[in-house]
């Protein structure tokens, strides 16, 4: 039994602990449960102490969350790259869409572009539909010797696992995470081409 406490990296991290398990022969299936419920009171005390900055300089001066920090990252990655609003809003545009054909989403209407810039603005450029809805939810996987190793066509297998933290010590600007460090070796081991590749998710808050 471990428990993971990493927050959104919790799924990779003991999914990564399970398949060292496999392979060593110490189990032969783990079961990952994951669940998040937040209460009012609770996700309140959260965004005033996200982090140290919240917590010290934002939650004091007025400045609830994490959100005005998002929103100075997001301002810098659109005048270094030359994005503009509509091009975030095709991606929360593309998440409601898969949402839609899947039952047990919580937020399933179609988002039209028109809907997604008249949304109510939340801290420059971020708008309502930019910002991680508050939900409880929960989730289950068994990783198993068939899991890494030959599978039937209805299971999911583990190709490769890779970590990074912390990869550029925090001298980075921000717009560049530990992906550009692990992708080179992730096509290379899986023997697979960004084309052989139909569904792709990535992982983080915003």
């Amino acid at each position: 039994i471990m428990d993971g406490s990493t927050g959104g990296a919790s799924g990779i991290d003991m999914l990564q602990h399970a398949v060292s398990a496999i392979k060593d022969k110490t189990a032969k299936n783990i079961l990952l449960l994951s669940g998040d419920m937040f209460k009012e009171n609770e996700f309140s005390e959260l965004i005033l102490n996200y982090n140290t900055n919240t917590r010290d300089f934002l939650s004091p001066a007025g400045l609830v969350g994490p959100n005005p920090l998002f929103a100075l990252l997001t301002t810098f990655q659109m005048n270094k790259y030359d994005f503009k609003k509509e091009d975030y809003g095709k991606v929360v545009i593309s998440q409601r869409k898969n949402a839609n054909a899947n039952p047990r989403a919580l937020y399933r209407d179609l988002l039209t572009m028109e809907e997604y810039l008249a949304a109510p603005m939340i801290s420059t450029p971020l708008g309502l539909f930019d910002c991680v809805p508050v939900v409880s939810g929960a989730s289950a996987i068994i990783v198993g010797e068939s899991t890494i190793g030959k599978s039937s066509e209805n299971q999911l297998q583990v190709k490769k696992i890779s970590t990074r933290h912390n990869y550029d010590l925090h001298n980075g600007d921000g717009t560049s995470t530990g992906l550009s460090e692990v992708a080179p070796e992730f096509w290379e081991e899986v023997k697979l081409k960004p084309e052989d590749i139909n569904y792709l998710a990535l992982y983080d808050d915003y």
